[in-house]
């Protein structure tokens, strides 16, 4: 029987990484971000960044729930497992990783203002309430489920509108070109004078479709003395179409030096999903905290 270790490990890292994207929205306030960004707000006439608009919000269906299938790959994995994701906007989301003869190995929800995330393996799961980032921050589950679905998110803002498009500036983008056409660059500014060090961009491509996120922010670090100082991280995601499927990369570095973690495959999609069965724990699982259930894997 394989063990479970890699692959749930691997998925919480990748959830971790696009949650805090999105958490990062429970620090900045749409006051900040509006007041952060006031000087480089571009006049509603300009035509580049309508044109990139329009070409990106074409692709924002209204929608209610979304079932996505797919495996996720990452190098050091014995096998890749199957990833079930679920969502029904702006309340619930449901990652569920199954592996061969083994059926549902573990399962991440959110409900309303909890989180609960399960190790079926070692019969363990964790309880741990959001009510502290919801209340920050409302949109947190919204801006995730964005994300996921490959949307551009307007920190402290929400999903990427023509309503608050004027805190991004708009460029094009060799990074995009295919063919001829260039792709579209939109940086969220203002944010390093919030929380310092901190930048946000993505790129689409000429088509409107999201290709690449990047995340620069310090994070303290202990020198050789003992003194706390910052350190620049940089991560992102990287996504594709491939036919009708839709690949998400979650990657780590700086510049061109960014390198794959992991890869969500999603090669089905499903919208107006049925909501998964809920979880039935019993008497043989045992509830952890947080770091134990870590240390569970």
């Amino acid at each position: 029987m394989p063990s479970n270790r890699y692959f749930f490990r691997t998925l919480l890292l990748a959830m971790t990484i696009i949650a805090c994207t999105a958490g990062l929205s429970a620090q900045i306030s749409p006051d900040s971000v509006k007041e952060g960004a006031r000087q480089y707000s571009l006049p509603e006439t300009d035509s580049l960044r309508l044109k990139a608009l329009d070409a990106v919000l074409r692709h924002y269906n209204n929608w209610e729930t979304v079932e996505m299938t797919g495996k996720l790959r990452a190098s050091g994995l014995p096998l890749n497992p199957t990833v079930k994701l679920y969502m029904a906007k702006g309340s619930e989301i449901s990652v569920s990783v199954r592996a061969p003869f083994v059926g549902e190995a573990g399962r991440i929800e959110i409900w309303g203002d909890t989180l609960t995330a399960v190790n079926r393996m070692k019969r363990v799961y964790c309880k741990e309430s959001l009510r502290g980032i919801l209340s920050g921050y409302p949109g947190f589950i919204s801006d995730l489920q964005s994300l996921l679905l490959g949307r551009i998110v307007v920190l402290g803002s929400g999903e990427l509108s023509f309503v608050n498009a004027t805190l991004m500036e708009v460029s094009a983008s060799e990074a995009a070109t295919f063919g001829e056409n260039p792709g579209w660059r939109f940086e969220q500014q203002g944010l390093g004078e919030i929380v310092s060090g901190l930048s946000l961009a993505y790129v689409a491509t000429a088509a409107g479709r999201l290709s690449d996120l990047e995340l620069n922010m310090e994070v303290p670090q202990k020198d050789d003395d003992g003194e706390n100082g910052p350190r620049a991280i940089s991560v992102g995601l990287r996504y594709s179409y491939p036919d009708s499927g839709f690949d998400i990369s979650i990657v780590k570095g700086k510049g061109t030096l960014m390198g794959e973690v992991a890869m969500l495959d999603f090669n089905s999609i499903k919208w107006k999903a049925d909501r998964p069965a809920p979880l039935k724990l019993g008497d043989r699982f045992r509830q952890v905290g947080i770091k134990d259930f870590f240390r569970s894997f």
